[in-house]
């Protein structure tokens, strides 16, 4: 379907409450439109505009008129109570509201920070003492002495010494990590890594998975991705005559004699998964691997199609091939992969309370005093079986006020109640109530703020506005215009036998037109076009030129502009950059077109026909005034 300029319009117009200050341009059946509003409008979109017409203030302001009069009879049909509608209404505010929705401001620091690890890596050691992230006071207390004793230890020691001694693989974890960057640890863990200097111990620091202390060996720049293949011989392989070390050095001596690296992946290797693939592997950086040995050894390759020596894993013996190094993106080109990664991370708690934070500064959020310790009275394991007394009358005492709204216990109860799956893996009643209530704050002030957008930032309403007015303005033309020009066949064919003078062809030529990159080109199609040479063959001989044949009318795209339809071969013209030839074969005098010839065009100027027939109706059926005196003040500031 060809949209006219209305449809320009429609995105673009927004309304703006009327204020007693403002003057008013014009109503539209008693609703008012303010110069402020009509001046708005009129200066975002007259750039926009290419007929020069409808730059005068007197013509825009007829396009403006029509404009109010479409939405009036919009809203007198319902459209806006449609479901259909609400709901496409809805899913563009959900996506225009999501940046007022955020920190912003701390999302991009993340981002910078993240992009920043990504294109360094840290090397680092590291000692866990294990503690449930549910841990009592106490038991805590216990993992992180025993933790700042092995710091202790490795103050007046050797830290790698330490860390294998103590490491007992159940309750204390000493390792060596290897070189790793953003997103490859718990963010709390990356972030003492990052921010401790080489040579360095850290401080004591807790984890989902309890208390560490680290190491960090060495800080250098990333060295991006690499896509490796593999052959492996498994250190359980029992079919094998010789051990894994021999088979290895057997196949890496064929891979040297020039056997293909792929067949004898598919044939031997043990990793069943890659070996159909001819041993590839999926790309990997520096600590996405549980084998160090084989991370260092496929980093150490430096040119595509290197292949390794022999290297032994907890996993057996490997050949490593290197398919491709993949260097570190810009920022620009990591940026959406960084900010999904932003979001599934611990690091968006940090985005989400400064927000929330923010939120409770500016509703001045208050909490009555003890409100914590009264939720504990109730929330017991009674309450967690399910049991809860909602006739209670103190559970409506005030829990908590923002922006003039009151909370009560018992609405916090409820939210609890329907939410006990969401903290089965909570064991501490305390805790329970510490995040849910939490939770249940945000939640309110959230929905509170998102229920206010429009009234605390200007240019959130006005956008949504424009959105909110031309999905509506797009149900209506659908329903009122575009629809009935498709299905009405008999208005069109009468409107088309009615207007038959409008669509002629104008004088054509059939004719053979080639396009070629050099004037050589051009000269040689020239000489073929001479001889009566079949398109078939013209293509063979020209396979870099561009062939074309069928009925032209002189203004076609495809013509040069100085070409004059005569039979024969042309000149070489320089059209577009391109060297043109053209055989015209025969003339063809101007005719009528019929009406399947030109479908697109007629249905076209039948909506408009339909349109136009339609604003006289709409013009009489609601009021339109203008104030001409203010009108011609506006004239006079535009």
């Amino acid at each position: 379907m060809k949209l006219n300029f209305f449809t320009v319009l429609v995105v673009l117009f927004f309304n703006t409450v009327f204020s007693q200050n403002e003057e008013v341009l014009f109503t539209v059946n008693n609703t008012a439109v303010t110069t402020n509003e009509f001046s708005r409008v009129y200066n975002k979109n007259i750039d926009l505009v290419q007929d020069e017409k409808q730059k005068d203030v007197d013509e825009y302001l007829k396009l403006y008129v029509n404009y109010k009069l479409k939405l009036e009879e919009a809203y007198a049909l319902g459209l806006d109570k449609d479901k259909k509608y609400k709901n496409e209404f809805e899913s563009y505010r959900r996506q225009l509201a999501r940046k007022y929705l955020t920190d912003t401001k701390i999302n991009d620091k993340l981002l910078e920070e993240a992009y920043e690890r990504t294109v360094n890596e840290v090397n680092v050691n590291h000692i866990l003492v294990r503690v449930d992230d549910n841990a009592s006071p106490a038991d805590s207390l216990k993992g992180y002495n025993q933790v700042l004793e092995y710091r202790n230890q490795v103050l007046n020691g050797n830290f790698a010494t330490i860390m294998q001694s103590s490491h007992n693989g159940k309750t204390v974890f000493g390792e060596s990590l290897g070189y790793f960057n953003a997103f490859k640890m718990v963010y709390p863990f990356e972030n003492v890594a990052y921010t401790t200097n080489v040579g360095e111990i850290s401080m004591p620091f807790r984890t989902k998975f309890g208390f560490h202390i680290l190491n960090v060996i060495d800080k250098r720049r990333s060295q991006g991705e690499v896509t490796v293949a593999h052959i492996m011989i498994a250190n359980n392989n029992d079919k094998i005559t010789s051990s894994p070390e021999e088979r290895i050095k057997e196949l890496h001596a064929k891979i040297i004699e020039g056997t293909s690296f792929s067949d004898l992946a598919k044939q031997f290797s043990d990793d069943k998964n890659s070996a159909r693939n001819g041993g590839k592997l999926t790309r990997f950086g520096a600590g996405k691997l549980s084998a160090k040995e084989f991370e260092n050894t496929a980093f150490a390759l430096s040119t595509e199609g290197q292949v390794s020596k022999p290297v032994k894993t907890k996993f057996g013996w490997h050949i490593i091939k290197l398919l491709k190094k993949h260097d570190v993106p810009s920022f620009n080109e990591l940026k959406s992969n960084l900010e999904q990664k932003v979001k599934k991370d611990s690091r968006s708690k940090i985005v989400n309370d400064r927000f929330y934070n923010n939120l409770k500064k500016r509703y001045s959020f208050t909490e009555t005093v003890n409100a914590k310790e009264e939720l504990l009275k109730v929330v017991n394991a009674e309450f967690i079986k399910g049991n809860l007394d909602i006739a209670n009358d103190s559970y409506k005492k005030t829990l908590a006020t923002f922006a003039g709204e009151k909370l009560n216990y018992l609405e916090y109860y409820k939210y609890l109640s329907s939410k006990l799956r969401s903290y089965k893996n909570l064991t501490v009643i305390k805790k329970i109530v510490t995040v849910s209530y939490n939770d249940f704050i945000n939640a309110r002030i959230y929905n509170y703020h998102n229920e206010h957008l429009e009234s605390e930032y200007p240019e959130f309403k006005n956008i949504v506005q424009e959105y909110r007015e031309g999905l509506l303005l797009f149900e209506l033309m659908e329903q009122e215009i575009w629809k009935k020009s498709k299905t009405d066949t008999i208005g069109l064919k009468k409107y088309y036998n009615k207007n038959k003078t409008n669509y002629f062809w104008k004088k054509r030529i059939e004719a053979v037109v080639v396009t070629s990159e050099t004037k050589r080109a051009a000269k040689n199609v020239r000489k073929l076009l001479k001889t009566n040479v079949s398109l078939k063959q013209l293509k063979e001989l020209q396979k870099n030129s561009v062939v074309s044949e069928g009925l032209y009318e002189l203004t076609d795209k495809e013509l040069p502009k100085k070409y004059k339809a005569v039979v024969g071969v042309s000149k070489i013209f320089m059209h577009n950059n391109q060297y043109v030839v053209v055989k015209g074969i025969k003339e063809v005098l101007p005719k009528q077109q019929l009406l399947d010839e030109v479908k697109g065009r007629v249905i076209n100027d039948f909506q408009t026909q339909i349109e136009k027939d339609w604003l006289v109706i709409l013009a009489s059926k609601y009021k339109v005034e203008v104030n001409q005196s203010v009108l011609e003040s506006v004239k006079k500031s535009l």
